[in-house]
């Protein structure tokens, strides 16, 4: 199930029963408000290295892990 498949009000209970949000992307872009969400429900992100999110963890932003755009063996490793 992706979050657009969700109405906003399931959106607390949709990341109670997942493990981690994985955003995966190959360009730029501002912070998510999904990353900040997923951290307050105590799951952690995986992101690709691109724009804010190589960022906040680079900044040492708990519960953000990021794996090199297009690398499917550093996604894999963090999974």
């Amino acid at each position: 199930m992706t979050t657009s498949d969700c109405r906003r009000k399931d959106m607390p209970s949709l990341y109670d029963k997942s493990i981690a949000l994985v955003l995966p992307t190959f360009y730029s872009q501002g912070y998510d408000l999904a990353v900040a969400e997923s951290l307050a429900r105590r799951r952690p992100v995986i992101a690709s290295d691109t724009g804010s999110y190589y960022r906040e963890a680079e900044d040492g932003l708990p519960g953000i892990y990021t794996f090199r755009t297009g690398d499917m063996e550093s996604l894999e490793a963090l999974m």
